[in-house]
Order: structure tokens, then sequence, then C-alpha cells
């Protein structure tokens, strides 16, 4: 009769606490719902969660149980940030302060960090390539520079521009050797700072176009170029691309123009600059006299295609409609084609540059929520199918850990979003439920 009843008992806690965990949430990551944003660090071990309440914390994948850390209860007031490497991540809260954190522990690597966040901007954090230095862009547009360890602010910039433009425009990026810090302006403005003083340094670089809608820019691994981009808005006028020496801070040549805007990014090397359209055909161009070295594959008779590069600089993938293509980064030529009914929605590469992660959306009946979605695992260049993956729910987001190692998926309507992860050789799930 004692054995009866302590397994009724028994059975009754183990009802309750799971009870408990499906309807808090916070108990097991599998059971966690509104997922907003999921990132993982750098060996798919722990996976960073926002919530759309805006509930932030650390999360082990082994067990699925939140990592025991710094953070609490605390609430983000609008962007967490993982650091290059996701060994670190930036949190801002409601209280108007930004914290670091180790990536595997949740435990502070930093004191709080008294600022208010700019809102809804796209680049509110950076980190400079060391991880000792944050910057930070305010509710004033104004860059706010922290030293991580002691919290000291070591410089407070404020705009030398005073044109007032889209949020999305506040960027900033740092050298390679750490030496600058680039932060673009609203209106398009370019300026260097010296790192080891937070002054500017030089001629201040403004983009052609100033009445674009959002701007952007990139930095050549080597120093010696940017560009600057503008994207004037669906079916607006025409967009620059204006490609810039940086030891001199001048201009080289005529910028380049395309309807709807078009953006670019430096290939591995220091000698080839991509360009991609909003409309029309995407190219690689030789620096510094922009000649035009080859066209990329088309892949929709109006919209330019989607272009991503593997890490070791060889192979460029090119995707539009249902459609893939491997093109050689150095001639252009391709060697790996895929073609399927399936709509491709996202291209991820492995950092080894020996596979590619391709999300396809199958979908026919999409107001009646019938959904079919695939990831599919494919190789480099022949894009053979390696492993996948379907999914028949709504399909957010996926990311892959820096080391390859963890594949994260973000599924399910508003509200009700979850996380699952998966191993990314087999992609066989791992996360416990």
């Amino acid at each position: 009769m004692f054995h009866c009843q302590a397994l009724i008992l028994l059975v009754t806690l183990m009802a309750a606490f799971a009870l408990a965990d499906e309807g808090t949430g916070t108990k097991s990551l599998a059971n966690l719902h509104g997922v907003w944003r999921a990132l993982l660090n750098h060996d798919g071990s722990k996976v960073l969660v926002q919530l759309r309440e805006g509930e932030v914390g650390l999360w082990d994948v082994a067990s699925g149980r939140p990592v025991t850390g710094d953070i609490g209860a605390m609430k983000v007031r609008g962007d967490v940030l993982m650091a290059p490497g996701a060994t670190r991540f930036a949190a801002g809260f409601q209280d108007g302060t930004v914290r670091v954190f180790d990536a595997s522990s949740e435990k502070a690597v930093s004191p709080e960090l008294k600022v208010a966040l700019l809102e809804n901007g796209m680049d509110l954090m950076k980190f400079s390539p060391d991880l000792r230095t944050l910057v930070v862009f305010d509710a004033d547009q104004r860059a706010n520079v922290f030293d991580i360890e002691s919290g000291r602010e070591l410089a407070l910039i404020t705009p030398t521009s005073a044109q007032e433009a889209n949020d999305d425009s506040m960027r900033c990026q740092f050298s390679n050797d750490g030496k600058s810090c680039f932060i673009l302006e609203a209106g398009g403005t370019l300026v260097r700072y010296s790192t080891s003083d937070w002054k500017a340094a030089g001629k201040s670089m403004t983009h052609p176009n100033r009445d674009g809608y959002w701007f952007a820019f990139d930095l050549s691994r080597d120093g010696k170029y940017a560009i600057t981009s503008d994207g004037p808005g669906e079916n607006g006028p025409e967009g620059y691309l204006q490609l810039w020496d940086l030891q001199k801070e001048e201009p080289i040549g005529e910028a380049l123009k395309a309807q709807n805007g078009l953006s670019g990014w430096f290939l591995p090397g220091g000698k080839r600059l991509l360009v991609t359209p909003s409309l029309g055909l995407a190219a690689v161009y030789g620096l510094p006299g922009l000649g035009r070295l080859f066209d990329l594959p088309r892949h929709d008779d109006v919209e330019g295609p989607r272009v991503t590069g593997t890490r070791d600089g060889q192979w460029l993938l090119t995707s539009g409609n249902a459609m893939l293509h491997v093109c050689d980064a150095l001639t252009g030529k391709v060697e790996g084609f895929n073609s399927n009914k399936a709509l491709v929605s996202n291209v991820l590469l492995s950092p080894d540059s020996r596979h590619c992660y391709v999300m396809y959306d199958n979908t026919a009946f999409f107001q009646e929520r019938y959904h079919d979605h695939y990831v599919m695992k494919l190789s480099l260049p022949q894009l053979k199918t390696m492993a996948s993956i379907r999914i028949l729910d709504t399909l957010g987001s996926i990311e892959l850990s820096p080391d390859g190692s963890r594949l994260l998926i973000i599924q399910g309507w508003n509200d009700r979003e979850q996380v699952r992860i998966f191993d990314a050789g087999t992609l066989q799930e791992i996360l416990p439920h």
C-alpha cells in the first residue's frame, strides 16, 4: 500500500513539474515559445535566446536547461549582439544599460554600461576585433565607446551631420587591425576614428547620393578601400555605389548606379569587389579600376540574385527562385548547379567551405497554414544532397554555429516560435524534449 501511494505521489509530482514547464516556458529550451531570436555560441554548446516579450537568456543545448549566470530576470530593451567568434555577447536592458557576458557561462565580463540603446536600428552595437571595446549607438544616434572590462567610457561621438535619416543607416565597422573604427552617419557620411584616442582622423567621405532611404558601407580586409552605397526604396530612383581610396580618403572613379539600388562587399584577397544590384546581373569587378571581370548567373528576368561566398574565397553561391549556382570566385565558371520546384529562401555556408545548408519553401497553401519546408545539406561545389530535414510548419530562420557543428532552426507561427537544434553533420536532432 505504501509503495502504491509513493508511486502515485511520484507520478503526481512529475505531472506537476511537466505542467509547470509547459505553462511557464522557462524550464526547458524545447518548451520555450515566442522565440524572436536565437544565436549559437562558438561551439554550439549554448544558445542565446531572445523572446518576443523581451526576456533574454542563455541555454545549454545538451540538457535543454537555462545556464545559471548573471542575467536573471532582466529584460532587453532593443537588441542582443553576439561577438565575432561567438565567445561573448552584449545585451541591452530596460533600465537603460548594456552589459557584456561570456557566451558559455553567462557570467558578466563587464559592469553595467550606462547607455539607452537606439531603438529599431540595424547596427546598434559593435565589438572591436580584440573584444576589448564596445561601440553602442544611443537614442540620440551618438556613438558611445566603452572599455568592456572596466566599463570606462572612452568616447562619446556626436554625429558631424545634422541630417535626419532612417535609423537603419547608423553603422560602424572596425578595421581588421583594430586601429581604426569607421562610423557611417545619417545621410551617408563615412568618418574614420583612431582607436588610440577616438578622435576623427583625416577627411570625411560623403556618399554621392544623400537622398537614399538607407546607407551601407564595407571595408576591404587590407584596409586600402571602402565602398558606400544607398538604397532608394522599392521602385525608386537610382541608387549609387561609390569606391573610396582609404589612404587618400578620396573617391575612385565614378559611382556605379542602378535602379532600386545596389550593394557590394570585398572578396578575400583585396583585389575584387562583388556588386549585387536589386535588379539585373550581379558581377565581380577588379580593383582599383573597377573593370568588370565577369557576370554571375541570372536567376530571374528582373530581380538580381542573392550571393554569398565561402570563407576561403574559393566559391560564390548565387540563389534565386528555385535555382542554385556555385561559381569559381576567380573565374566565374559555374562548377555546380541545382534546381528544384521549391523556392530557395536562405543559404548558409560551412566554415570549412565544403558544404552549404539551403532553406527551401515548398508551401502551396499558405493562407490555409499548410506549410512545407526543407533544409538540405549539399556538397560544394557539386551541390549533391548529403542530408535533409522536412518541416511541416512555418520556418522562420536557420543558423550555423561558428565551428560548423550545430544547426539551429526557429519554427512556428507568431508567438509560438520554438528552437530546434541539429547535428550539422547528420542533421539528426539533438535538443532534448
